[in-house]
């Protein structure tokens, strides 16, 4: 078994590869095919025996619906499952891996030494391409994927990011129409239909960087096609949801808790900056940075409230103190 070779085969080779294409700064393309890209950085300045993988399977599937996006999420934990144990080893070869279900497609990321990785990556396609799947585990997965739907909509911060992601990505799903989806009923034969559909069309975007030659990378793309005999999208997917842009004037949105035994709150103060180069978002993360100290200094030394505030490189400042953190924040601005 492919694990066993992982873990067992004590000849691990830590040569650094010679490399067999110029050196670059910034990683490059080195495939472009129909059904994907590959992306490709040589290791030219850690000089280690280690690599970094990362695939992204994109499907227009995803986003259709939100029972596909349930059926999706059931099937990155149940497949997470089935490597589980087979996988087991490549940790005492110090290899790591993770599989996370994007917004618009399947992320595999892999990094550790780079002799036995591409046994790794060879086995979660192998896993993915003979994907199956029990009742007993799938009614399991079932019920834990309730409880986490469950867990963020009585959040009230997790609540708040839902809800402000609505009104600013209009063709998001909702986490209440993905909850509601779950506890109308799914049945294992939906999710094989699901898998099915989602592996006949995809695109494979890749990078890899590190101790691996390029040829050697082009074989991993390779192994995906190979494998998954996927066909090419026939119209490109965005990876990223448009934001709409907001009228420049003020809006309100209040939504009520849906615990109802939480005491607490949240403000979200959303300041939209458009387009900017990126010397601006530069500036822009530089300013966010100044924010921070004096919010936190105010609110925990000052005022020794335990609610936090943070803040992010989109100008997106949430807050859990009601207002006060707004003026606080309106008044670090104008001080800056």
């Amino acid at each position: 078994a492919p694990v066993q070779r992982i873990a067992g085969d004590s000849t691990t080779d830590f040569n650094l590869k010679t490399s067999d294409s110029p050196d670059t700064d910034f990683p490059v393309r080195i495939l472009n095919l129909r059904q994907g890209a590959l992306w490709y950085k040589k290791d030219n300045k850690f000089k280690i025996p280690k690599a970094y993988i990362r695939f992204h399977l994109i499907s227009p599937i995803i986003q259709e619906t939100p029972d596909n996006l349930v059926l999706f999420d059931l099937f990155i934990n149940i497949l997470a499952h089935n490597l589980a144990e087979l996988a087991y080893e490549a940790d005492v070869a110090q290899l790591e891996y993770k599989l996370m279900a994007g917004e618009h497609g399947l992320v595999i990321r892999l990094k550790g030494f780079n002799h036995k990785l591409p046994l790794l990556l060879k086995l979660i396609v192998d896993q993915l391409m003979d994907f199956s799947t029990e009742p007993s585990v799938f009614n399991m997965f079932m019920e834990q994927l309730k409880k986490t739907y469950f867990n963020i909509l009585i959040k009230h911060d997790r609540l708040g990011r839902d809800v402000r992601l609505l009104i600013l990505e209009p063709h998001r799903w909702s986490v209440i129409q993905k909850y509601r989806a779950l506890t109308e009923g799914l049945s294992i034969h939906q999710l094989t239909a699901f898998v099915a559909a989602l592996k006949s069309e995809l695109y494979a975007e890749g990078l890899v960087q590190g101790n691996f030659t390029s040829a050697e990378s082009r074989e991993f793309l390779q192994y995906f096609t190979e494998k998954l005999q996927f066909q090419p999208l026939a119209a490109e997917v965005p990876v990223l949801f448009q934001v709409v842009e907001l009228p420049q004037k003020q809006h309100l949105c209040r939504v009520k808790s849906l615990n109802k035994g939480d005491p607490n709150s949240e403000v979200t103060v959303y300041y939209q900056s458009g387009l900017r180069k990126l010397r601006e978002h530069a500036l822009m993360e530089l300013m966010v940075m100044h924010m921070e100290e004096p919010c936190f200094d105010f609110l925990r030394t000052k005022e020794t409230l335990g609610e936090g505030n943070t803040s992010s490189t989109a100008l997106i400042c949430f807050f859990l103190i009601p207002w006060l953190c707004h003026r606080l924040t309106a008044a670090t601005c104008r001080n800056m």
